[in-house]
């Protein structure tokens, strides 16, 4: 004797007490899962991407204030042509051992937070090392002659 039931689904039939039928919600699952993952795979990530870059230059100035310097910076293949900028400097006790003219070596720290638009870079210099200091503000020592004072005898040689 078949049993009949009504659902909100329809009417089902029953042959077999054991049989189950399928279930609408699992149905619906997945293929909310199926649908909604190439979805999910294209949208883009927020993670900014970091990239280091070896440098070199000049120091041009220090300013302590902002712990940053200008660095008359040579090329660095791959990001950027030959330049005098402001640099941010990393951590920024390193900072106080720079002096205008001293040469340095260093890596470029970028963090690319939205690679559309290149303003939104951060960027600083890390692991700063002095490879050459500033030429004395003296230069060489010079021995002058005294020059004399009006009133002051001149003795000629002869």
């Amino acid at each position: 004797m078949a049993t009949w039931f009504c659902t909100s689904y329809g009417v089902y039939k029953v042959c077999n007490p054991t049989e189950r039928r399928p279930r609408p919600t699992l149905l619906i699952l997945v293929v909310l899962f199926v649908g909604v993952g190439p979805l999910a795979s294209c949208h883009r990530s927020n993670t900014p991407t970091t990239k280091r870059y070896p440098f070199t230059g000049r120091v041009i100035s220090i300013n302590s204030h902002d712990q940053t310097a200008i660095i008359d910076g040579d090329a660095v293949p791959g990001f950027m042509v030959a330049m005098a900028m402001s640099y941010k400097i990393k951590p920024a006790a390193e900072l106080s051992q720079l002096a205008p003219g001293d040469s340095i070596s260093a890596e470029v720290v970028v963090v690319d937070s939205d690679a559309k638009d290149e303003s939104a870079a951060d960027y600083w210099l890390e692991n700063v090392k002095v490879t050459a200091h500033a030429p004395s503000p003296h230069g060489p020592t010079v021995n002058f002659l005294p020059m004399p004072l009006p009133g002051n005898d001149v003795r000629h040689g002869s």
